[in-house]
């Protein structure tokens, strides 16, 4: 099912005024009915449907990253702001959901590094958006928003990104410090959107603890991590927090590029089923009695981790606390997970 068939199953009076005076569609009366699971669980969850989306292209950032523009259906989210979430509905003026991700093309980790969007007509500004960190359940880690276009036709999209947020170690060690900018050419037609397939859960399925397949083939990856399988290290357990899966390593050293020596303490904090890192959250260990933080790194082999140098060797087993939960905005399926997260007792070496 696509956006017209939304459109004719509505009725000829709000299919017109869906088209709105602009000759293309104004979507909150359509998109915003999309149904939300009642009784979800305080975990991930199937969401009601999920949506097809489509590539405006990839570029190759001079540092050597990727990044890739998308777009779909504008729709609702969640923006989380230390413990507090808040619902975003879409707005009459809305036109589609954009979406950015960035990566390293050769380890396929996903960058968390904070873009800007700008609208360009002729080479002159017309829209500036602001690009939410966002968790999807198939486009995984990236970037995004609802935002509005003033017409059809012709424009370029400028994505800026910061420079990385994080600590970088290992075969990204030192890298992504810089500013780095790409641009899209879009020729933006309205069908674009209201050709899109929206593929419905059946009732029976939604709002039960699973999740949908992350999106594969169109470019970005997800921001999977490692299975705790593959990760280095000796295994310290896995726990679960608010449906994170929490999963700790220690290593006889630490990445290259972290200074200091001594063990390092590596704690992988993930989403069930898909493995998405759940990024900008912070962590301390509680080690005999001592609190020491985590420190927020990707690494090519831990992948997006939170980490420390230990001072001493660790004898006993350490309790993982989240002191505030990833600061992510979520989309449906994840906004009751990963919240009032309590600590997680790992295993001794």
């Amino acid at each position: 099912m696509n956006r017209r068939s939304v459109l004719r199953g509505v009725g000829a009076g709000l299919s017109a005024a869906v088209a709105g005076c602009f000759g293309y569609f104004e979507t909150e009366s359509v998109w915003s009915g999309a149904p939300l699971v009642e009784d979800r669980p305080d975990a991930v969850y199937l969401p009601a449907s999920v949506e097809e989306m489509a590539s405006y292209g990839t570029r190759d950032l001079a540092d050597g990253s990727r990044c890739s523009l998308h777009f779909t259906f504008p729709h609702r989210f969640w923006t989380v702001t230390g413990s507090t979430k808040t619902r975003v509905e879409v707005a009459e003026s809305d036109s589609m959901h954009l979406m950015v991700s960035v990566w390293d093309p050769v380890t396929g980790v996903v960058l968390p590094r904070q873009p800007a969007g700008t609208l360009l007509s002729d080479g002159d500004p017309v829209e500036s958006y602001q690009l939410w960190s966002m968790l999807a359940q198939r486009m995984g880690y990236h970037f995004g928003n609802n935002v509005s276009l003033p017409g059809e036709g012709e424009y370029e999209v400028r994505v800026d990104f910061d420079p990385i947020g994080v600590r970088t170690a290992g075969a990204f060690a030192g890298r992504y410090q810089q500013a780095e900018s790409a641009s899209f050419q879009i020729d933006f037609d309205s069908s674009d959107v209201l050709d899109l397939s929206i593929d419905e859960i059946p009732a029976d399925r939604r709002g039960t603890r699973a999740a949908t397949e992350p999106m594969t083939g169109m470019g970005p990856p997800p921001g999977q991590v490692p299975p705790a399988s593959d990760l280095p290290g000796t295994p310290l357990g896995t726990g679960s927090s608010a449906d994170a899966s929490i999963v700790g390593r220690l290593l006889d050293e630490p990445p290259a590029g972290i200074e200091g020596t001594g063990e390092y303490l590596a704690v992988s904090m993930r989403t069930p089923y898909n493995r998405i890192a759940l990024a900008s959250s912070s962590l301390a260990a509680r080690i005999d009695g001592s609190s020491v933080d985590l420190v927020e790194t990707i690494d090519d082999g831990l992948g997006h981790h939170y980490g420390v140098v230990l001072s001493d060797s660790l004898q006993s087993a350490p309790t993982i606390e989240v002191a505030t939960p990833p600061q992510l905005a979520r989309h449906d399926g994840y906004e009751t997970a990963f919240f009032d997260m309590p600590s997680v007792d790992l295993e001794e070496p």
